[in-house]
């Protein structure tokens, strides 16, 4: 009789792929890599050899738990869909955490982070987190900023980084993950207007 979840870890909304499988708070094993603007061809592929290496079978998974961004367009929504649809025909609760939470999590020293993520035309994507006693606390809700913002900005002290093997144990621990009520209705969060909506379309 199983004791803990399964769960499957997914985020794509960054140059760098992150899946990663995990028995309660206990990694089983875990992918970090760069990609080449191509993680909606390699997901699927890298899940499954994931899963091979590990003996985990898509019926043992109970949980997925999907970075939403913000982040790449294509790049998020490619995380979003599988996570949406495994969760739904598999049915398996979903939940969501910020991807900049993801990034933040992986420094190991107790301080402020602010993850930045290249947003074009001298714009990111940031958020603000504290690490302190072994966890992950939100300090600034995501957002969409000039970088000179942030570079003169009250954070302008904190540690800014833009990349990093997330550390799944300080979000296990943190109130940052959100429990999806309904699977259809989940969309990722780009906290700016795509192209074609900036153009009218």
């Amino acid at each position: 009789m199983k004791t803990s979840r399964t769960r499957l870890v997914l985020d794509t909304a960054t140059a760098y792929l992150y899946v990663a499988f995990f028995e309660g708070e206990k990694a089983l094993g875990e992918i970090y890599e760069k990609g080449d603007n191509d993680h909606s061809a390699t997901l699927m592929k890298t899940v499954a050899t994931l899963s091979d290496s590990l003996g985990v079978k898509a019926a043992d998974i109970d949980e997925v738990i999907v970075g939403v961004g913000p982040g790449s367009y294509t790049g998020v929504r490619a995380g979003v869909v599988v996570a949406k649809v495994f969760a739904w025909t598999r049915s398996v609760s979903l939940k969501t955490v910020s991807s900049l939470a993801l990034i933040a999590s992986s420094v190991s020293q107790e301080t402020t982070v602010v993850p930045c993520l290249d947003a074009r035309r001298g714009n990111v994507f940031y958020g603000v987190y504290d690490i302190e006693n072994g966890g992950l606390r939100c300090v600034e809700d995501d957002g969409f900023a000039s970088l000179s913002v942030i570079e003169d900005g009250p954070y302008k002290e904190a540690l800014r980084i833009s990349s990093g093997r997330p550390d799944m144990q300080k979000v296990f621990r943190s109130t940052l993950m959100h429990d999806v009520e309904d699977i259809h209705a989940l969309a990722p969060r780009y906290l700016r207007k795509t192209e074609a909506e900036r153009q009218g379309g």
